[in-house]
């Protein structure tokens, strides 16, 4: 059995901290590097915005947690928010309701203000005249500012209602609900936090059979335009005919047993409330059509290979997608993550479950030499290869937390054939994607770290071999100058390799200065001159 020496201080640190990395987003018991990246989102986060021409935004981070507020409506809101998702290390976002719409307060039997989802109550604002068009997502009726063109637009705008808005898209009542012209209605709308609540076959009646959707969806409408003030205690008729009681006790309303937790989101054809249950009829439950197709849960898996790690599988949101790939990318780099999640707000894994996802990616990444994590569909797994036998409790350790199964195997012996390839395939990869550093300088530069990332996972994985870095110059300037230069980054290199995890006793370094040019037709190549190598070799 093969075992990997000692790890770098940096990679000692990690496994200390109980072998589950401080370093990604579920952070467990390091306040001040949280502090750090609280710091670093609140400045980058609204600076890489405003290069997206979204100017007057704060933004308020807890870990990579952030919340967004604006000086003044956005253009288009739910483009900041995906801009503020492509920042590396963001794991969540909030967009505050001001960077959306300001409108009236309205006020519930008890006198209180009426929320948004957000929790801050919606602010009045000047008069402006019938019809005017206040920004993308508002409009003016006489006096009264109104969230959205439409109910439509108004489930449409709002992310929390991803899961309810996808279903109505695909009902014929989206025709209805777009129209302005159209009866108004109001929705209680669930979140899809609601919907992580509905059993698996139920969705999938919901998504297969169009007439059990579209009078589902209309149990949660009724006709009119409701106010806060009009959720008194009584009844109300659904679209569908059902009949909804409602309960409002000192301003704490239920609608058919679902509560309502935020709104009105007004438009020009009615109003949106969010609710915290889907409202589904008693026969779709207890008897469902027979003719409903048997359905698979949905699967996330990540693998971690050659330096790489290839995301699969189907998530909820874009939420979810976003923090998969940033957790990945944060210990390979972004260029070495291969992103092939689709996102299904109905059918995909549910935000929990991506959590727990979450964790064994981190794990995998400190404890593994390679292998694959995620939810097969009934249960959560975590298989691999391990260099010692610390690795392999840790990543046991961290399987046992989220309740995975793992399957952990140790890293066989190198041979002199498997040294002899990995020496040919990693100068192969070097030459088409060349460790830079700035002119005349042992400084890395940016681009040369992902490279190294995926070169350090590569000598991580073959056990133990001994690696030798070589460093080369072209014959410009002296030859004791270029000497030196090489010496430089060639230990610039091995030092690099050391702090991800490749064993430093393994690695030794060497430069040659301009004494081995690249010649090619009796010209000296001298982009190709300026290179790093690497000859690997099995110890004896």
């Amino acid at each position: 059995m093969a075992t990997r020496k000692p790890e770098s201080n940096y990679r000692r640190r990690v496994l200390s901290l109980g072998g589950l990395a401080a370093f990604a987003f579920y952070v467990v018991g390091s306040p001040v590097f949280n502090n750090r990246i609280e710091d670093d989102l609140e400045r980058r986060v609204p600076e890489e915005l405003a290069a997206t021409g979204n100017d007057g935004i704060t933004a308020k981070f807890s870990g990579q947690d952030g919340m967004l507020t604006c000086s003044a409506p956005l253009s288009d809101p739910e483009g900041a928010i995906d801009d503020a998702y492509a920042v590396w290390g963001v794991h969540a976002i909030e967009l505050d309701r001001a960077c959306r719409i300001s409108g009236a307060v309205t006020e519930t039997d008890s006198g209180s203000a009426a929320t948004t989802s957000a929790g801050s109550a919606n602010e009045t604002t000047d008069d402006t005249s019938a019809g005017t068009s206040v920004d993308s997502t508002g409009t003016t009726v006489g006096d009264e500012l109104v969230d959205s063109p439409t109910v439509f637009d108004a489930l449409v705008a709002d992310p929390q209602f991803s899961s309810f808005a996808l279903l109505v898209s695909e009902s014929e009542i989206s025709d209805e609900l777009r129209a302005e012209s159209a009866l108004a209605v109001t929705v209680f709308a669930p979140t899809n936090e609601a919907f992580e609540e509905v059993a698996t076959d139920i969705l999938a009646i919901l998504r297969s059979e169009p007439e059990v959707r579209d009078r589902v969806l209309r149990g949660h409408m009724v006709s009119g335009d409701l106010a806060v003030d009009d959720l008194v205690t009584g009844s109300l008729t659904a679209l569908d005919g059902t009949q909804l009681e409602v309960i409002n006790e000192g301003g704490l309303v239920t609608i058919g047993g679902a509560t309502v937790t935020g709104g009105p989101f007004t438009s020009n054809n009615g109003a949106v409330y969010s609710v915290d249950r889907v409202l589904v009829q008693d026969d779709v439950v207890s008897d469902p059509p027979t003719a409903a197709p048997a359905t698979v849960d949905a699967t996330v898996d990540a693998t971690f290979d050659d330096g790489t790690i290839a995301l699969s599988g189907v998530v909820a949101s874009e939420a979810e997608r976003q923090q998969l790939v940033n957790t990945s990318a944060f210990g390979v780099g972004t260029s070495n993550v291969i992103d092939t999640l689709i996102v299904d707000a109905v059918s995909g894994v549910s935000a929990a479950r991506v959590a727990e996802v979450i964790d064994l990616i981190v794990a995998l990444r400190v404890n593994l030499v390679s292998g694959s994590v995620g939810f097969d569909g009934s249960g959560l797994y975590a298989n691999g290869t391990y260099g010692t036998d610390a690795d392999r409790d840790a990543m046991a350790a961290a399987a046992q937390a989220t309740g995975a199964v793992a399957v952990l195997e140790p890293l066989p012996a190198a041979t002199p054939e498997d040294a002899a390839a990995l020496e040919l395939d990693l100068n192969a990869f070097v030459a088409e994607n060349p460790i830079l550093f700035e002119q005349s300088s042992g400084v890395l530069d940016p681009s040369a770290e992902p490279i190294l990332a995926r070169i350090a996972s590569r000598l991580i994985e073959a056990g133990n071999v001994t690696i030798t870095v070589e460093g080369h110059t072209d014959s410009d300037g002296t030859a004791s100058t270029n000497l030196t230069l090489s010496q430089q980054r060639a230990a610039v290199v091995a030092d690099s390799l050391g702090g991800r995890g490749v064993p430093s006793g393994s690695i030794t370094s060497v430069g040659f200065g301009s004494e081995r040019p690249i010649i090619v037709d009796g010209v000296e190549d001298k982009a190709a001159s300026r290179r790093v190598e690497f000859r690997i070799a099995v110890p004896i």
